[in-house]
């Protein structure tokens, strides 16, 4: 047996010894991580472990050009493009999300200035090592169409990692935080503007578009939620309830959303602990009258909601 959920970003020794707690002779456990220092903690509770290696040069390649061209477009009417292609190529650090998301950035464009705009971006600077593509991504966000739609992208570090958007909720969401506004001479509703957004959000590879059981719905990418959060940090944090206590809050924070899980309140004590902690945080630690939006998820109790009662 194989359980079905792939556990993934594993956060030290107590996630995988809680994990762990209940298995059962014969089941297995798939896990899954990007940080090499996860991995060595991991191994010495596993039997076997595997090193993914990226696509090889050639494949890698190929992959970026159908993100660029398409399967349709023929490349030999834009060969000129190809060389500086290949630099940019060599920055994409073998990773398919950057080659996603940068190759469908030149895709807009299939011009030289624009390719070579991208290639010599300062943003490739701010790589802090062989294997992150944070700044390839950066960069994409730079170029979306308008501040509208990196406004649209910003505020989904709100959000939990790997939650499921469905369209109406974004659109309202991004209704209620004031950014959705028709261009100059342009009569549509607000509804129509913010379906345009998110679909052009989807066509740059931010957001992606999926099926499951009949309904639609959206997700991020855990590296693109990192990418929201990094953008966002000034202006937005999200806390998980847990580590309340701990975490700073810049008083340049106007949005905040905590996540309650389960584990963190399963009895009437830790429920009044952490009723302690967000009265701490209320009172002393957060700059209420700057707040402009609060946001919870998870399975939460109703005294929850009372704890931010002052200002609701």
């Amino acid at each position: 047996m194989i359980y079905g959920t792939v556990v993934t970003m594993m956060n030290g020794n107590g996630y995988w010894c809680h994990s762990k707690k209940s298995q059962v002779q014969g089941n297995i456990i798939i896990a899954t991580t990007r940080f090499r220092a996860q991995a060595q903690i991991m191994v010495k509770f596993v039997d076997h472990s595997i090193c993914l290696q990226g696509l090889d040069h050639k494949e890698f390649n190929e992959l970026f050009l159908d993100f660029v061209f398409g399967y349709d477009q023929s490349r030999k009417d834009h060969m000129f493009l190809l060389e500086t292609g290949h630099k940019i190529v060599a920055r994409l650090k073998g990773s398919p999300l950057a080659a996603k998301t940068v190759g469908r950035l030149l895709k807009k464009k299939l011009d030289l200035e624009h390719w070579t705009g991208v290639l010599e971006s300062k943003e490739w600077e701010q790589s802090e090592g062989d294997e992150d593509i944070m700044p390839a991504l950066k960069l994409s966000y730079g170029y979306l169409p308008s501040h509208q739609h990196q406004q649209c992208f910003f505020y989904s570090a709100l959000f939990p990692q790997d939650y499921k958007f469905q369209r109406e909720e974004l659109i309202n969401f991004w209704i209620g935080l004031d950014v959705l506004h028709p261009s100059r001479g342009e009569n549509k509703r607000v509804e129509d503007i913010g379906l345009s957004h998110l679909t052009q959000l989807v066509n740059h590879g931010f957001f992606e578009e999926r099926k499951e059981n009949g309904s639609t719905f959206y997700t991020l990418h855990d590296l693109l939620h990192e990418l929201a959060w990094k953008v966002s940090s000034h202006e937005c944090i999200s806390i998980d309830c847990s580590k309340v206590r701990s975490i700073e809050i810049p008083s340049s924070i106007r949005h905040l959303s905590i996540y309650v899980n389960d584990t963190s309140v399963q009895d009437r004590l830790s429920i009044k602990n952490c009723l302690e902690d967000f009265n701490t945080l209320l009172d002393k630690r957060l700059k209420v009258d700057k707040l402009q939006s609060l946001m919870l998820f998870g399975e939460h109790h109703g005294c929850f909601v009372k704890a931010f009662g002052c200002f609701i």
